[in-house]
């Protein structure tokens, strides 16, 4: 699992696929799986859906919303079903990305 980690964090761009992790990691995707299910409680990809989440909201609670758009940071982050994003991004903390946005510019 440390090294599944490593291998996001080199990448925190990139939606990566299970059999490139497993590749670098050098497990089969069954070991992975069944590793993230049971420490993670979810699927690879499930996972890097959450991260990629949390990683975009946080740059965008540190950013300034004059200088920086919702449209560059998801781009920067391999976002590219926007609707859906938006939608897992509002179930996810209970605001859209814009409010998360506006938020970084009052403080709050």
């Amino acid at each position: 699992m440390e090294w599944f980690e490593t291998v996001l964090t080199t990448h925190p761009y990139r939606f990566l696929p299970a059999s490139e992790i497993c590749r670098t990691i050098g497990v089969s995707e069954h070991v992975l799986r069944t590793c993230c299910s049971n420490v993670l409680g979810m699927s690879p990809g499930r996972y890097q859906r959450l991260r990629r989440l949390r990683l975009v909201r946080a740059e965008l609670l540190r950013a300034d919303p004059a200088k920086v758009s919702i449209a560059e940071v998801t781009q920067r982050y391999g976002v590219e079903d926007l609707h859906r994003f938006v939608t897992e991004y509002r179930n996810a903390y209970g605001e859209t990305p814009s409010m998360s946005l506006r938020r970084a510019a009052t403080g709050e």
